[in-house]
């Protein structure tokens, strides 16, 4: 039992280490990504966050450690909240869900687009 405590909190301090940057991650996500498309929000999130979060680009000197596959919506939700909202009728597509991600987290009113017929 104790071997699997010290293993575990090996675990954890390793987590603790990519906070900063799933944090840095998920908070942009609520912050900017509301207002644009299904298209432009995986383009905004492959071209621009990732990237200057890993230090992919000049300007982000060096990047933050953040979490392999690192996705917004499942570092702000849970699968058991994403199943809550489906069973309150709200439709079970990805940008669907994000909404749901960013009216959740948000300190104010958020703009977000309609995701119908978004694919």
């Amino acid at each position: 039992e104790g071997a699997r405590w010290e293993r575990e909190i090996v675990n954890l301090r390793a987590r603790l280490q990519l906070l900063p940057g799933d944090v840095l991650l998920a908070s942009a996500f609520v912050s900017y990504s509301g207002c644009f498309s299904k298209r432009f929000r995986a383009e905004l999130l492959q071209e621009t966050f990732l990237p200057f979060l890993e230090g992919g680009m000049e300007v982000s000197k060096g990047g933050v450690a953040i979490s392999a596959g690192a996705d917004p919506l499942h570092l702000l939700t849970t699968e058991a909240e994403r199943a809550a909202w489906a069973s309150e009728c709200l439709p079970a597509d990805r940008v669907s869900m994000e909404n749901g991600a960013i009216a959740t987290h948000c300190a104010r009113w958020p703009l977000m687009i309609d995701p119908q017929l978004q694919g």
